[in-house]
């Protein structure tokens, strides 16, 4: 009974382990969602008057 339960939840573990996305992936997808989230910046030239 006991070496079945083992390897049943050996098995139910590496399932699940190979469902998650790669660190690589992680990030791709995290910078994706940023680049959606933030407006591209403006450029605005501050004209100083210092006569």
């Amino acid at each position: 009974m006991t070496a079945c339960f083992s390897e049943y939840s050996r098995k139910v573990l590496d399932k699940a382990k190979s469902r998650q996305p790669t660190i690589p992936e992680q990030m791709k997808q995290a910078e994706q969602q940023l680049a959606k989230e933030k407006p591209p910046k403006e450029h605005i030239k501050e004209v100083s008057h210092d006569r």
